[in-house]
């Protein structure tokens, strides 16, 4: 749920975000626009996400700790 959440927020803050699943793991790529907009540094500090200093987010999500 978290995956989707997140994919969602930062399509409605303009990056394309691409949702994985590899070897049992779920993560979010994309790449954001430098320099990062307002509305996609929002998302990532609402969600306690460091702001990447070359545009390359990868959030891996470990299930145990997103209950």
């Amino acid at each position: 749920a978290l995956k989707g959440k997140l994919t969602d927020e930062l399509a409605a803050a303009g990056v394309h975000a691409v949702g994985y699943e590899r070897l049992g793991q779920q993560g979010i790529d994309a790449d954001l626009p430098l320099p990062v907009s307002s509305e996609a540094r929002e998302v990532l500090e609402r969600h306690h996400i460091p702001i990447p200093t070359d545009g390359a987010l990868v959030v891996e999500i470990d299930a145990s700790s997103a209950r």
